[in-house]
Formats: C-alpha cells, structure tokens, sequence
C-alpha cells in the first residue's frame, strides 16, 4: 500500500486479462455521420407537448424566428447576449431555451 500512496509509483495498479471487450473494434464515422442531425431541425420542434414537456410556447417560437433562429443548431451555437435581446425573452425564458435545447442535443 506504501506504493500505491506514493506519487513518485507508475506501475499499473489492477492488471486484468483481456476480455473480449477488449477486442471490440470502434467504427469510424463519416463526415455526413459526424454533426448531430437534431440541429437541422426548425425550432418549431422544440414546442411544448409530449416529446418537450417543458417545451417552447408558440408565442415563443414565434419571436425566435422573427428574430432570425430558424433551426435548433442557430439557438445552440447563439451567444446568450443574442438571445436575451429577443423582445419577450426575460431570465426565465433565456433559461428555459437553453434548457430545452439542451435536451434536444442529448436525447
């Protein structure tokens, strides 16, 4: 244990068999394979119901189209300065946006 607790120590502490896991090989993605294809969707996705129920109202997909975020990946990648600016968009709203995108991403 006095080895282990020493950081000066580089030999490995656990040395297991291989395992077929070990063996698995990783496919590589292609290019077209390699951007999430949730961000391409319109932002009328992310409307409050069944999939996003702590979804976008329309009043709210609405002012973020006017003001230019017509897909998922344009609210994704916009600075948080730039979607504060949108009229109706208060610390809540902000909140709630990049919550929900957030879970678009990740699900």
């Amino acid at each position: 244990i006095n080895e282990w607790c020493d950081p000066t120590y580089s030999s490995p502490l656990e040395i297991a068999p291989p395992t077929a896991i070990t063996s698995v090989v990783v496919p590589v993605l292609l290019p077209s394979e390699q951007s999430l294809s949730v961000l391409a969707c319109p932002v009328d996705s992310l409307v409050k119901g069944n999939k996003y129920i702590y979804g976008l109202t329309d009043d709210k997909l609405l002012k973020l189209k006017q003001a230019g975020f017509l897909k998922i990946e344009d609210l994704a990648m916009a600075s948080d300065d730039a979607i504060r600016a949108i009229d109706g968009v208060g610390v809540a709203w902000f909140k709630r946006i990049r919550d929900v995108v957030t879970q678009a991403v990740w699900m």
